[in-house]
This record gives structure tokens, sequence and C-alpha cells, in this order.
């Protein structure tokens, strides 16, 4: 099933939560983002959600926003982000999903952005924004490398809108706590 659901799994069998700590890729820079996800110690943090810099992260709040702003003004793409991954994910014992908007999904081609993620190292992606009828069209691509895939449920998710949410997710749910930032 993947690296993300062994994790989960691992933890649920301890009796204990899993922690996933969020980094903006390309803040302060690049190296230091790599330096950030190889020094993140296995025994706290379970799963790295790793940010991929996009104009409009609104609903994060202005410091992830500020954090975004910054990288892409230091030009940071999807393909340098990629690019760290690969090159540190052997060294990265945890999960590694990335958070990243569906419009840099769609300018990429999905399926194939997609691929370069799963190539890269990335175990699993949580995709926002998509729009729940794109989302039938991906799945394939995802279950084929095993990757985790999560939507946002919030509280103000009705309940049809949950049932088709639940069986799309792949590895968890990524649930909002509260409405707003």
């Amino acid at each position: 099933m993947g690296r993300i659901t062994d994790i989960l799994n691992g933890t649920r069998s301890e009796e204990r939560g899993a922690l996933m700590p969020f980094v903006t890729a390309g803040y302060p820079d690049i190296e230091t983002t790599g330096a950030i996800l190889s020094g993140l110690d296995p025994s706290w943090a379970d799963i790295i959600e790793l940010g991929i810099p996009f104009s409009d992260p609104i609903a994060d709040g202005p410091i992830i926003a500020a954090s975004m702003h910054e990288a892409l003004q230091a030009g940071v793409r999807p393909g340098h982000v990629f690019e760290l991954v690969r090159s540190i994910r052997a060294d990265i014992p945890q999960g590694l999903v990335a958070m990243v908007s569906t419009s840099i999904v769609e300018r990429s081609g999905a399926v194939g952005f997609i691929e370069e993620a799963a190539r890269a190292g990335f175990d699993g992606l949580i995709i926002p924004d998509v729009d729940l009828d794109r989302v039938d069209e991906i799945l394939p691509t995802i279950d084929a490398h095993e990757m985790a895939f999560s939507l946002l449920v919030a509280p103000s998710t009705t309940d049809a809108r949950l049932e088709s949410i639940l069986p799309r997710c792949r590895g968890f749910i990524y649930m909002l706590a509260r409405a707003g930032l």
C-alpha cells in the first residue's frame, strides 16, 4: 500500500498519533530546505509535508504565504523541488508528501506531474484545490505508484461531499480542525 500507509499502520499499532510537520520548499533557499528535511528527527517527525511554492496560498495564512512568495521570488520551481528530493531521498526515512496547488499539477500535465513526483521520491500528494471531477482521472496514476493522496475535509463539508471525498483518498484524510486560516 505504500510508505505512508505503512507508517500510519505502524503508529496505529504503537497506539500513538503521527506527526507531519510542514516545510516550504525553497525557503529560505533550496539548500536550507534540504538541510531541514535531512535534519528532521524521525523519532518525532513521521511524515514530512513539503509545500511546493505557488503564487496564491491564501488559505495557508500569512507566514506560509510569505515563505512561498520568497521562494518564488528566488526562482524556486517544481523542477527544483523534484531535483532536491531526488538528491536527498535516500537519507530521509520519513514519508514525504507534497502539498501542491492544482494549477501547478495541471500546468505540468497531471499524469506527468504525478509520475515525476513519484520518481523524485515523494510518497504522496495533497492537492487541496483539485476539482473532485478531475480526481478520478489521476487516481489510476497515483495508485500505480502506491502513493498516498489526500483531499481536504473542512468543518463545513456536507455529508454528501464527504461521501464523495472519502473513497478518493489514499492513505489519510486531511481534516481541517476549524474554518478559516
